[in-house]
């Protein structure tokens, strides 16, 4: 019994030092221009937000056009 209340003990010591993170919700879409298509049947694909990491953040990557 007197082990079972060290090990508790112990654990609860542990966890004490854990944080829980949630990233923060990405900006807004930006707006973007879309030029001509480069081929026929190319598709837009959407600029996005992409996380980065905690020190960085998000980064934007650019809509661009995608070709068959």
């Amino acid at each position: 019994m007197r082990k079972l209340a060290v090990l508790l003990l112990l654990a609860g010591g542990l966890g004490a030092g854990c944080a829980a993170y949630t990233r923060p919700a990405p900006p807004p879409p930006k707006a973007e221009v879309r030029q001509g298509a480069p081929c026929h049947g190319a598709k837009w694909v959407s600029g996005h937000w992409t996380w980065q990491g905690q020190r960085s953040g998000y980064r934007w990557v650019p809509g661009h056009w995608r070709c068959p």
